[in-house]
């Protein structure tokens, strides 16, 4: 899920100590990704593969879409991961212990360098992503309304 920073959302109304170095990324082209994972009864491959389209998915459509940031809550090892594939991260504040995970507040950079990088990465050269409206692969720039509240459902 994908929520405009411009009115509420987790670090302004659930989290509101967790952005203590940076603050809060607001504006009208900043999102909060949450909600946003793979089965965890998948086997273990299936995991990877899921968040590696899901990242790559993520990246494909914020850039297309005008979103220049995205902000969230994520679990250590996810960042790691993320770090690894090249998305653009700036932290929010420290990690702090949640539901038995180091969680930290970051900020990824949801530009074309970091689209590259984790297509690199993962080897995920096609669009990914379906725009509805469009012909499969088309590459056409789609741009949201900013500040729109967007609800993103896996196939």
């Amino acid at each position: 899920r994908l929520l405009p920073t411009t009115g509420p959302h987790l670090f302004s109304e659930v989290f509101t100590d967790m952005c203590e170095q940076k603050g809060r990324q607001v504006g009208p082209r900043t999102y909060e990704l949450n909600r946003t994972g793979t089965d965890p009864l998948l086997p273990r491959d299936r995991q990877l593969q899921g968040m590696r389209l899901l990242l790559v998915g993520l990246m494909e459509f914020s850039y297309r879409a005008g979103i220049e940031k995205l902000t969230l809550l994520t679990p250590l090892h996810t960042l790691y991961h993320c770090l690894m594939a090249g998305v653009q991260v700036k932290p929010l504040g420290l990690p702090k212990k949640m539901d038995e995970e180091r969680q930290a507040p970051v900020c990824f950079i949801t530009d074309e360098t970091s689209l590259s990088n984790v297509r690199d990465y993962f080897h995920l050269h096609d669009s990914i992503v379906r725009y509805l409206g469009t012909s499969a692969g088309d590459n056409a720039t789609y741009r949201i309304p900013a500040a729109t509240p967007l609800h993103v459902a896996a196939e």
